[in-house]
C-alpha cells in the first residue's frame, strides 16, 4: 500500500473539473484495451451502479434542464428498486485494512433490475456517466458469461481511481444512481456530523489516506499515479514531498 496526503480541491467548480480531468485520464487507459465493450451492450447497467454525490452533480449538470427534470422522475420512480450502498467505502475499507483492522464482513444485495436511465439499450447521458460504469469493461461477453472479464492489473487499478473520486468528495456521500439522482434537493458540501445518521441508502465518503496498490503492480501503476497526482494537487507537478511508499 502506498501512504497519502493531499487535501480535496476546494470548491464544488474546482472539484468538479478535477473530477471530469480523473474521467479523461481513465478514458485514455480504456482506450488501450481490447475489450468487448459497444454502443447497445448493457448488460451490466443495473439498479447496482452507485457514485458519489459529485458524480451526481457532474451529471445532472451535464443535460439540459427539460432533460435533467426527466431523469430525476424517471429515478425517483425507480428509487426503491436500488440495492442498497454499503456503508463501507472504498477509501473507508482501505484504511481499515492499513491499520490491520478487522474488515466486517457485508451483505450485498444484488441489483434488482435495469438501470432506470436506459432508453433502448443506450445510455442517454454516456458521456457524463459516473465511474462506476466507465470502469466495469470487459474483454467478453458479459450477457454469456454472467459477470465482466477483465484483468488483475485493471481491477486494482479501478480501485485507486474509485479511492481519488471519493477523495475529491471527501465530505460528501455515496449512494446508488437511482437513489442519488432522486434526490430533487440541492446535495449537502458537508455530510451530517459524527455519530448523525444519514439518509437510508447513502455512505459518507472519506479522503484517500492510503492508496490500495498490490506490490506486484506498483511499477505499471506509477505513471497513473504520477497523473492522478497532478490532478489531485494542484501546484504540485510531481506529488512526491506529500507522498512516501511503505
Amino acid at each position: 500500500m502506498n501512504r497519502f496526503r493531499a487535501d480535496p480541491p476546494p470548491g464544488t467548480a474546482a472539484r468538479l473539473t478535477a473530477l471530469e480531468a480523473v474521467y479523461a485520464l481513465y478514458d485514455r487507459f480504456v482506450a488501450g484495451l481490447t475489450l468487448f465493450c459497444r454502443r447497445g451492450c448493457a448488460h451490466c447497467c443495473t439498479t447496482g451502479v452507485t457514485l458519489t454525490s459529485l458524480e451526481a452533480r457532474y451529471l445532472l449538470a451535464a443535460v439540459p434542464q427539460a432533460q435533467r427534470d426527466a431523469l430525476q422522475a424517471r429515478a425517483a420512480a425507480r428509487a426503491d428498486t436500488a440495492a442498497p450502498c454499503t456503508p463501507l467505502t472504498t477509501n473507508a475499507l482501505a484504511r481499515l485494512c492499513a491499520e490491520g483492522r478487522t474488515v466486517p464482513e457485508e451483505r450485498v444485495e444484488p441489483p434488482s433490475g435495469r438501470c432506470a436511465l436506459l432508453t433502448r439499450n443506450i445510455c442517454p447521458v454516456y458521456a457524463a456517466r459516473p465511474f462506476a460504469c466507465r470502469c466495469l469493461v470487459s474483454t467478453q461477453d458479459c450477457g454469456a458469461n454472467g459477470y465482466a472479464s477483465m484483468d488483475e492489473f485493471t481491477l486494482s487499478l479501478n480501485t485507486v481511481f474509485l479511492q481519488c473520486i471519493e477523495h475529491l468528495d471527501a465530505g460528501g456521500v455515496s449512494g446508488s444512481l437511482t437513489t442519488l439522482l432522486s434526490r430533487r434537493e440541492r446535495f449537502p458540501d458537508r455530510v451530517p456530523p459524527a455519530g448523525a445518521a444519514l439518509p437510508p441508502g447513502l455512505a459518507a465518503n472519506s479522503p484517500l489516506t492510503v492508496l490500495m496498490v498490490p506490490p506486484e503492480h506498483r511499477a505499471a501503476m506509477a505513471p497513473w499515479l504520477e497523473r492522478l497526482r497532478r490532478i489531485l494537487i494542484p501546484g504540485n507537478p510531481s506529488g512526491r514531498d506529500k507522498t512516501e511508499k511503505q
